[in-house]
C-alpha cells in the first residue's frame, strides 16, 4: 500500500472522529491512539455503543458501553491482505469474535482494495450491533464460527436484542464514512 493512500485513510478516520463528535443524534464516539511511529499499529476507543460481553441470562454485567479495537495494518494492505483488527478487554460476545478478541472475517473478506480503514470500522460496529434491523449487511455464518457460545446467546436473545443492545443508526454512520472518504 502506498504511504499516500495510508495517510489519506488515517486522515479519513480523524475526519470521521470529528464528524461523530459534532453529531448529536449518533452516540458513537472515537478516540484514536497511535501504537507505532508510522501509525501501522493504532487503537480506536469506541464509546456510545453497547454490545454483549456475556449472556444476559448469566450473572453479572452482560453488556459493555465501550470497546477498544487494535488495528495492525500489514504491508500489502489493501491489495494482498486485510487489516488485523482485534478487540482489547472487554471482548464482545459475538459468533465471529474469538474469546481472545480476534475477529473472524470469513473467506468473503479476502483482500478488498475497495475498502478503507473507515469501512472496516463500520463492519466492526455492525458486529457489535449483531445485525439489528434491515440497515445492516452483517450475516452470521453458522458454518464459520469463532464462538459457538455466542451464537447460542444471539439465537436466544435475537427477538429482544434491542432491550440489551440499543441499536444505533448504521445508515447515518455509513453516511459519515462516505462524507469523509469522498
Amino acid at each position: 500500500m502506498s504511504d499516500e493512500r495510508f495517510q489519506n485513510e488515517m486522515k479519513h478516520l480523524y475526519a470521521l472522529r470529528d464528524l461523530l463528535e459534532q453529531d448529536t443524534r449518533l452516540p458513537l464516539r472515537l478516540r484514536i491512539e497511535r501504537g507505532s511511529l508510522d501509525f501501522r499499529e493504532f487503537s480506536l476507543k469506541l464509546s456510545g455503543i453497547s454490545a454483549f460481553v456475556a449472556d444476559p441470562c448469566s450473572t453479572g454485567q452482560s453488556t459493555a458501553p465501550a470497546f477498544s479495537l487494535n488495528f495492525r495494518v500489514p504491508e500489502g494492505y489493501p491489495f494482498s491482505t486485510i487489516p488485523n483488527i482485534s478487540f482489547g478487554e472487554p471482548v464482545p460476545l459475538h459468533p465471529h469474535i474469538w474469546t481472545d478478541g480476534r475477529i473472524c472475517w470469513g473467506t468473503a473478506w479476502n483482500p478488498r482494495p475497495d475498502l478503507q480503514l473507515s469501512h472496516w470500522l463500520v463492519h466492526v460496529v455492525e458486529y457489535l450491533q449483531y445485525s439489528q434491523g434491515d440497515q445492516s449487511t452483517l450475516d452470521i455464518n453458522r458454518n464459520s464460527l469463532a464462538n459457538r457460545d455466542a451464537l447460542h446467546c444471539w439465537d436466544a436473545h435475537r427477538k429482544d436484542l434491542g432491550r440489551y443492545v440499543p441499536p444505533i443508526d448504521l445508515a447515518r454512520l455509513r453516511l459519515h464514512v462516505a462524507r469523509t472518504c469522498g
